[in-house]
């Protein structure tokens, strides 16, 4: 790559542990970002990876959802994994829940408050 390029496979890179993890059976992951927007692209490398190796039985191995209100969207798959895109704006919706696993894609956005 040339040295001024940005890309390094980030998104790249969590999508893959976020594929991984969503793997295991029961497993809840989210992937924590400031928007939807901002983890679009680990989001779309997660479905592709799926549809690689799942295909042509895709359509039967996982669903995707999109929720406008909150800017959330899912991946639950047929062996109960369920992966959640959140949005750090909608502080209400994340709290309270067990995870396996929580990936943050572009961290530097994001404003938490640690108590």
């Amino acid at each position: 790559f040339p040295s001024h390029d940005k890309r390094g496979g980030k998104s790249f890179c969590l999508g893959q542990l976020g594929f991984l993890h969503l793997l295991i059976p029961g497993a809840q992951i989210w992937i924590l970002g400031r928007t939807y927007d901002d983890a679009k692209y680990e989001f779309e490398y997660i479905q592709s990876f799926l549809f690689t190796m799942f295909y042509p039985l895709e359509k039967y191995m996982y669903s995707v959802t999109f929720d406008k209100k909150t800017g959330d969207a899912s991946i639950i798959t047929k062996w109960g994994a369920e992966l959640t895109v959140k949005s750090s704006k909608a502080k209400g919706s994340i709290t309270g829940q067990e995870l396996d696993a929580i990936l943050v894609a572009e961290p530097g956005f994001l404003r938490f408050k640690l108590t």
